[in-house]
């Protein structure tokens, strides 16, 4: 992929590229196949560039929506560059929001709104301890532009640019929907909270964007990775909230374990086991139209045979009781 500006777009026609640029219009359309899609205008130092999100494109079709001119003006673009009439237009299979104040930082469309859940929800915090750690941890350039970029996978379950962040919101909530079910008190739920956000942290340096990985996987192990880049920040925590610091280093620790042998020594780590299977599990489309298509009769299933010179078996039913 090529990095590049709006001025020199039309230099990489038929090439995969990325550039920035202001949203300066955005409208539905409908094409002259009667097909629905969507054309932005982008401009930077005067030029100009149309953007075509298709149908086809369906995890950021459905999304677009979202976008909002005056929230969110620049945007980076990623797609397959062409011309019409010597002017640059692309057909756009990623959009990114651009955080002005932080211009290395860019949130897939796809995470906007996990994005505005993870802010939420460290403003409404009601321990101040733990939420001095959080913005401190979201504050690191070494984990904040990743953890809102990466991906949850490879090839796996949120596998795309923004999954980390969605996958890790996803554990979140259920982990906070659990713990109120189970009368969880404050201080034990938001420590789970937390737990679940910052469980995977760790694939910034394993996972990343884009391949090849920043890390070997076979090298390295996401959870041992997670525990290096909070570290620091676990630190503080420990001299301003000693036992907080002690709950999510017991959970990073126990993350590391093998599964069948760390047992449970608090609930937390349960909520954050099931919440994390379930989320990976609903992302990879376990559900029941996958169910009943692995399920489909093969030729040798009993129900798909017919018995030979078996006796036709008759049948009586009776009033009595």
């Amino acid at each position: 992929m090529i990095v590049t500006k709006i001025a020199e777009l039309l230099c990489h026609q038929g090439q995969h590229v990325s550039f920035r640029g202001k949203l300066i219009g955005i409208s539905k359309l409908i094409s002259q196949y009667g097909k629905p899609y969507y054309r932005l205008v982008l401009e930077a130092d005067g030029q100009q560039c149309l953007c075509h999100v298709w149908p086809e494109v369906s995890f950021l079709f459905g999304h677009m929506e979202m976008l909002d001119l005056k929230a969110w003006p620049t945007l980076e673009i990623v797609g397959r560059m062409q011309a019409l009439d010597n002017k640059p237009m692309c057909s756009v299979s990623e959009i990114s929001l651009v955080d002005e104040a932080m211009p290395n930082t860019v949130i897939p469309l796809r995470a906007s709104k996990a994005h505005l859940e993870l802010w939420s929800y460290v403003k409404n915090l009601p321990l101040k301890p733990l939420k001095r750690f959080l913005v401190s941890v979201l504050n690191d350039p070494a984990i904040y532009p990743g953890f809102v970029y990466s991906r949850a996978s490879e090839s796996s379950h949120h596998a795309f640019p923004g999954g980390l962040l969605v996958h890790s919101m996803q554990v979140g909530r259920l982990v906070d929907l659990m713990g109120r079910e189970f009368a969880l008190n404050e201080e034990e739920l938001h420590l789970s909270i937390v737990g679940g956000l910052l469980h995977d942290i760790g694939k910034v340096q394993t996972v990343g964007a884009v391949n090849p990985r920043p890390m070997p996987p076979k090298l390295f192990r996401h959870e041992v990775r997670s525990i290096f880049l909070l570290a620091p920040h676990l630190a503080e925590l420990r001299s301003d909230w000693p036992e907080g610091a002690w709950v999510l280093e017991h959970l990073l620790d126990r993350m590391i374990t093998n599964p069948d042998k760390r047992g449970t020594l608090f609930i937390g780590q349960d909520l954050i086991h099931h919440a994390d299977q379930a989320s990976a599990a609903n992302q990879c489309g376990k559900k029941l139209q996958d169910f009943m298509q692995e399920g489909r009769y093969a030729a040798w299933h009993p129900a798909n045979q017919v018995a030979e010179n078996q006796p036709e078996i008759e049948l009586t039913y009776s009033s009595k009781i």
